[in-house]
Formats: C-alpha cells, structure tokens, sequence
C-alpha cells in the first residue's frame, strides 16, 4: 500500500451506515485499508493498541452511539494524548448544534 494512504477508522454503531460508507469508498475507488469499531470504546481499543497503525489516521466518527459516544470518544482520546494523532470527521444522525456544551469540551484546544 502507497506509504501516504490513509488508515481511516469508521466508527459507526448501525450496520447500514457502515456498509454505505463502505460501497462509496468502493464506488469511488478510495482503497485505504478501513477499519472499523462498532463504538467509541471499541474504537478507543483499535487506537490505543494500534489495531490501527499510527501513521496518517483518519477517524469517521458517528456522534450517537451507546456505550461511549463519538463526544466522549473525543475527550478520553484529547485526555489520553491521542488526539493529535488522528484526524476527526463527525457525523450525527440527528442535527446537533456546534454551539452545545456538550461540543466545547471535546473540540477547543
């Protein structure tokens, strides 16, 4: 694989969500190595254990999920000094606002 790929980590807890992303990475002809978690805390796992290599990450991250959401994904990452080893995409099923107090802890530097 091309030594600037990316090492994307889809973080998404509905089966659809991630076959979708998958087939339009397929359709597009991204051929980036995807890994995937089912929650935050699995993905937690996959960065801290470097289930995902540690060079050039990139993390599509599903806001709503159960167990530990994409929010509190962030800031256990941000407070275990693995932020700024990845690159962060979020989604949300639902609209949230950018200016909710759950949003500042998590993404101000």
């Amino acid at each position: 694989m091309d030594e600037h790929a990316l090492n994307i980590l889809l973080v998404d807890d509905d089966e659809v969500d991630v076959m979708t992303v998958q087939r339009a990475f397929a359709k597009a002809n991204i051929a980036n190595k995807v890994f995937v978690a089912g929650d935050g805390i699995e993905a937690l796992q996959l960065l801290r254990t470097d289930g995902v290599p540690t060079a050039r990450r990139l993390v599509l991250l599903d806001l709503n999920m159960p167990r530990m959401n994409g929010l509190e994904l962030c800031m256990t990452l941000r407070g275990a000094g693995l932020a700024g080893s990845c690159r962060i995409v979020s989604k949300a099923g639902r609209p949230m606002s950018s200016g909710s107090p759950a949003c500042v802890p998590a993404w101000s530097g």
